[in-house]
């Protein structure tokens, strides 16, 4: 039975491979390389047959059959060797695509993350995108409110103006719309409030300054043993004699001590706090520069006719509270204090002196 070559070439170049040549990569994007498609080649058939002069026809030998089959093998062979050298240039551009993806991604968290940051370290919520404008019409609005509450008109309706100006610029705001607030737009997000720690933190803050003034539970306890002694005095001729036992003496030394020692309690606890707090813009505004040790010796100052009267010597009391802070009581600390400032003084006149004046 003869081979019908034609018809075997024919199923043989219409088989598809159950399995694709054409690598699975999800949903491309734009940017992404995309994968050659593979095209088989499509073989062609072996005529048999072939016509020669004078209408003879004469029927091909097995060799010709053989070197035909070779010729269409090696240009099947070419086409798969070129379909490979095609996936190899696409695996580079695709790596290079994911190296490039991942860069762009590292490099915008990074971006995000010093965002963050950046706004962790106000105490506020940061925006959650570039496109964002909250808290530049934030920033506006409280300058508009502080020009505002200085008489500055001109000052406020510049900050209303720069804030219409950016949000127009951003499409926050459509041509012919008229905006009375800025910040009252629905595109206004959280970006630019006070974080909750913030909050939190402020209003401890807030709290511990309210609360921090040591002296007044002393002096409701001196009060009360004032009122005591008055009235005690009053009751005095009425009176059935001495109740004997220990000397007023004794008793008002004890008292003293007491006084002392709670107001010694009192600094230390507000020293504490002071210190927690220092640096927040609650204590900056009600103490400046000063340190929680220098706040304490002013209170001292201003309460010593008072603390005098306590039984309380005011000078023990700051040298016991300077111990407490740095080791040594008040005069040793600022006498070495003030060698460290004459010494570094000195140190920047000599800097700062012309080097002729040293010969």
């Amino acid at each position: 039975m003869a081979i019908d070559y034609d018809k075997m070439n024919t199923l043989l170049a219409n088989i598809k491979p159950k399995a694709s040549l054409v690598p699975s990569l999800g949903v491309a994007d734009s940017a992404m390389p995309i994968a050659p498609e593979y095209k088989a080649y499509k073989q062609k058939s072996f005529n048999s047959h072939a016509d020669g002069p004078g209408g003879f026809e004469w029927e091909k030998g097995i060799k010709s059959k053989q070197l035909h089959d070779q010729e269409q093998q090696f240009l099947a062979d070419q086409r798969m060797d070129e379909y490979k050298n095609q996936m190899t240039l696409f695996g580079e551009a695709r790596n290079q695509y994911n190296a490039d993806r991942t860069f762009k991604t590292n490099a915008e968290l990074e971006t995000r993350r010093r965002l963050e940051n950046q706004y962790a370290d106000m105490g506020e919520i940061a925006p959650m995108s570039d496109s964002d404008i909250t808290p530049q019409i934030r920033r506006y609005g409280e300058i508009y409110t502080a020009e505002k509450a200085r008489g500055n008109m001109a000052g406020a309706e510049a900050a209303h103006q720069a804030a219409l100006a950016l949000a127009s610029g951003t499409g926050w705001i459509q041509p012919g719309q008229n905006v009375e607030s800025v910040s009252s737009l629905s595109n206004m997000t959280s970006a630019g409030m006070p974080t909750y720690k913030r909050q939190s933190e402020e209003a401890a803050a807030a709290n511990a300054i309210e609360n921090q003034d040591w002296y007044m539970p002393l002096a409701r306890a001196q009060a009360e043993a004032t009122l005591a002694n008055t009235q005690r005095s009053a009751n005095a001729p009425y009176s059935s004699g001495s109740s004997g036992g220990g000397s007023s003496a004794g008793t008002q030394t004890e008292r003293e001590r007491a006084n002392y020692g709670s107001a010694l309690n009192g600094v230390m606890s507000s020293l504490n706090t002071l210190m927690q707090i220092q640096g927040s813009e609650e204590y900056a505004n009600r103490y400046g520069s000063l340190d929680p040790i220098q706040v304490i010796e002013n209170q001292v100052n201003k309460q010593s006719g008072y603390l005098s009267s306590a039984g309380i010597d005011p000078a023990l009391l700051l040298d016991d509270s300077y111990k407490a802070v740095y080791g040594v009581d008040r005069d040793t600390y600022w006498a070495s204090a003030n060698e460290g400032l004459t010494e570094r003084d000195a140190a920047q006149q000599a800097a700062e002196k012309p080097w002729y004046k040293f010969w």
